[in-house]
């Protein structure tokens, strides 16, 4: 197996992990929602055609403060949640799901990642 492939399994693996940890630990849970969120995120600016820098002009923040944000290295809040979601010209979404969705959405988002 090559390197690409052998860093995408660690990365699943990671994740699968995070997904279990999400089940019993409330900053785990946060930082998959985090990841979800930032999933969403990309794949509209990707649709749209928007870069890093577009995204901060339009919620007036600095380039590097998208980039620690799409890294997950930032704990940022709901109402950034909101700019950053009518920047790209959606809204945000918040919702408690049972465990039995929640898998489900990981599922499928584990899926649209292929």
């Amino acid at each position: 197996m090559g390197p690409a492939i052998e860093k995408g399994k660690r990365m699943l693996e990671g994740f699968s992990r995070l997904m279990q940890e999400a089940d019993e630990s409330a900053d785990a849970s946060a930082h998959v929602a985090m990841r979800f969120f930032v999933g969403d995120l990309l794949r509209v600016m990707d649709r749209r055609g928007m870069k890093k820098a577009d995204l901060a002009s339009a919620i007036n923040v600095s380039p590097a403060y998208i980039t620690r944000i799409m890294h997950a290295d930032v704990n940022f809040t709901l109402e950034t949640m909101a700019k950053l979601a009518m920047a790209v010209g959606g809204r945000l979404d918040v919702r408690i799901l049972d465990k039995v969705q929640a898998g489900r959405a990981s599922r499928r988002a584990s899926s649209r990642r292929k």
